[in-house]
């Protein structure tokens, strides 16, 4: 009879034991679906407790397609949700365009049918959604555990975590979900530097009571929960500026708009966005130790997909892991492979979903000659309806002999059609720099 716990059925034992460092959202999911796959599992965290920090995310179908199996889990998921809408405004605050995300709109067939989608969540809870099941399966979590080394074993066959305060975790595989600054499985030759893409957002969030009764800011907070665009050409809010500057700079701005901001408890965050540029490797030499998250791709938040492809990578890895457990150096090789060219078009969407919402051409739409749906509202179906656990499980031994024989294999988690271009930060900043538009989305299929 198989293991049930929480209602979960565990697939058999595999008598083998992952460590995870790190215990954000990628990291948390890679520990629930290798549990789920029958390994021992562990999760290192560095801080003291999960993080009360940040504000509201979007998850897209991938990103909760093996949901189903975790009863529980499903309904906390589903039980703190918001509804909501996409707008696309003029500075002026003209409506464009109001709709909702292609998964989610009619005839749309995406990756989790069986869950009831929201149209965002709060970044804690969805987090504290993830632990309380992690919890309820008895999966060890140690806060406070700063791990500072991992070394594959000389025999290529296990892994050993060092911590800050000496103490020593021996696994068989080590997943390494610790963030854009981690460098746990490169080689000090393979090492790419963390920098700063040039450009910052502020990010906020505060209680809709703080909003003064009456105020304009008032009209938006009871228009219900809604994702707002102001666009306009060469148009960004530069943090540094906020309310006041932006009403000198752009007099016509949404004056609702600005007084959202105006009322703004202090302090805001003034983000930063860094930038590492992508690699093709994610594994170290043996494969014991593998990247997950933001560790293996970095994302800007115009993509609207850092968190997606986290937990895409969590289901892929442990469905290889499973699938290659009697060769995990392999096995980690093989998802690596298998994710690399989705993972990095969709962070190249970052820039390009940046440049449409900056550059849009307001007049011609007005006109009729153009549409508000774009950027992160238009992905493809490519993109939502991917199921990263069923495509490992379909394309593991195909991908597998194509690495060990040189037989023949092509992603087909990319838009039909694809040619991949492999790219960098440089290479990007330069094609923005000389006026060139992408074509990025005209390579393929990117229909829904």
């Amino acid at each position: 009879m198989p293991e049930i716990v929480d209602g979960i059925e565990r697939y058999p034992s595999t008598g083998k034991k992952v460590i995870v460092v790190g215990g954000g959202n990628g990291g948390l999911q890679a520990a629930l679906e290798c549990w789920r796959k029958g390994f021992e599992v562990e999760v290192l965290e560095k801080q003291d407790q999960i993080s009360p920090l940040g504000d509201f995310f979007s998850v897209s179908p991938p990103g909760v397609a093996t949901l189903k199996y975790y009863p529980s889990m499903k309904a906390d998921y589903e039980n703190n949700q918001c509804t909501g809408k996409l707008k696309t405004l003029a500075p002026n605050g003209k409506m464009l365009w109001e709709g909702q995300w292609e998964w989610a709109r009619p005839g749309a067939h995406h990756a989790a049918p069986d869950i009831k989608m929201c149209f965002a969540i709060r970044r804690p809870v969805f987090t504290k959604i993830q632990l309380d099941q992690v919890n309820r399966l008895g999966i060890p979590v140690h806060f406070g555990a700063d791990a500072i080394q991992v070394t594959e074993h000389e025999d290529g066959n296990g892994v050993t975590v060092t911590t800050k305060a000496g103490e020593k975790y021996i696994s068989d595989v080590c997943i390494a979900a610790d963030g854009m600054h981690s460098g746990f499985y490169r080689s000090r030759e393979d090492t790419v530097k963390v920098g700063d893409s040039g450009y910052a957002i502020s990010r906020v969030a505060y209680a809709i009571d703080k909003i003064e009764p009456g105020s304009l800011a008032e009209g938006i907070a009871n228009d219900g929960t809604q994702f707002r665009n102001y666009c306009g050409s060469g148009f960004h809010m530069d943090p540094s500026y906020l309310a006041g500057k932006v009403k000198e700079l752009h007099p016509d701005f949404d004056p609702a708009a600005l007084d959202v901001i105006r009322q703004i408890p202090e302090p805001t965050v003034d983000w930063r966005l860094m930038w590492r540029d992508g690699s093709e490797r994610w594994t170290s030499e043996h494969g014991r130790i593998i990247a997950l998250g933001d560790a293996a791709h970095a994302f800007f938040p115009t993509s609207a997909n850092g968190v997606v492809q986290a937990l895409e990578d969590a289901l892929s890895l442990a469905e290889c892991l499973r699938l290659g457990q009697n060769d995990l150096g392999w096995a980690t090789k093989v998802h690596n492979k298998l994710r690399y060219q989705r993972t990095s078009i969709l962070q190249k969407t970052g820039f390009i979903n940046r440049e449409e919402i900056q550059h849009l051409d307001v007049a011609a739409i007005e006109r009729g000659e153009g549409t508000g749906d774009l950027a992160h509202s238009k992905q493809g179906k490519w993109a939502w309806g991917h199921n990263a656990e069923l495509y490992a499980r379909d394309n593991f031994q195909k991908c597998l002999n194509h690495m060990k024989e040189g037989t023949a294999f092509e992603a087909t988690n990319i838009p039909p059609g694809h040619v991949f271009e492999p790219w960098n930060l440089q290479s990007e900043l330069d094609r923005m720099a000389s006026g060139r538009k992408s074509s990025l989305k005209q390579n393929g299929d990117w229909s829904a």
